[in-house]
């Protein structure tokens, strides 16, 4: 989602995300600590956080993208037709199913 959305607020990630606000927390914590997100103060609104990636952050997510668009071109390329037309539909409901 950094990737994405370069400088990215820490409550839109929050928001765009199915874990709750502590994880997302935690989660971010971890990333910068691990040196793969940088956590800045928005400087439009001096209370909230805004998100990039870093250099080495840039270089892992290009890694896991790739490999991650291999695992899915394998994983689509076995199903029939049919499976893939069903496949959308849950998809698609999943994904447009409100959080609780």
């Amino acid at each position: 989602m950094i990737y994405q959305h370069p400088h990215i607020s820490l409550s839109a990630v929050g928001q765009a995300s199915i874990m709750d606000k502590s994880r997302v927390t935690r989660s971010v914590e971890s990333l910068v600590s691990s040196g793969l997100i940088v956590r800045e103060t928005n400087t439009e609104d001096k209370r909230a956080s805004v998100l990039d990636l870093t250099p080495e952050g840039h270089e892992i997510y290009a890694k896991v993208s790739k490999l991650a668009m291999r695992v899915q071109r394998r994983f689509l390329n076995s199903l029939t037709a049919e499976e893939l037309k069903f496949f959308d539909i849950i998809l698609s409901c999943v994904m447009h199913t409100p959080r609780a």
